[in-house]
């Protein structure tokens, strides 16, 4: 998904935990639980150098987990606009909605984002709007 922005930009895809490698004795493959990302991506993104932009391609699985990670609170009652997450696991994960976008800005040296704005792809577009 990532790959032909990755291109357009000149940038290079980089999948964490890299296939192939080892992670605790087993070997990293398709079967890997997609929830042990969480904590290799989190913290590449929080080492990244003051100024960087990432673009991070996740899953239900581990994308709350991780912008919980990046400084992002919980809350039991988080709607849509609010700077929070509702649980970290995918059990409140939407089931039927794949096009969330989250865009999260972090400054160096503050735990909570500056930023933290969730939108939804191709959000208010009809196809009567586009003739």
């Amino acid at each position: 998904m990532v790959e032909a922005i990755a291109s357009a930009q000149g940038l290079t895809v980089m999948q964490l935990p890299m296939p192939g490698s080892m992670l605790d004795g087993q070997p990293v493959t398709e079967q890997t639980s997609r929830r042990v990302p969480i904590d290799p991506v989190s913290t590449a993104l929080l080492k990244l150098p003051p100024g960087s932009v990432a673009l991070a391609a996740l899953n239900s699985e581990n994308i709350f987990a991780i912008m919980n990670r990046l400084g992002v609170p919980v809350a039991a009652s988080c709607t849509p606009g609010s700077m929070c997450v509702p649980c970290t696991e995918n059990s409140c994960y939407p089931r039927t909605e794949y096009d969330h976008l989250w865009y999260l800005v972090r400054e160096p040296g503050r735990v909570e984002p500056v930023a933290f704005v969730e939108l939804r792809y191709a959000a208010g577009w009809r196809a009567s709007e586009a003739n």
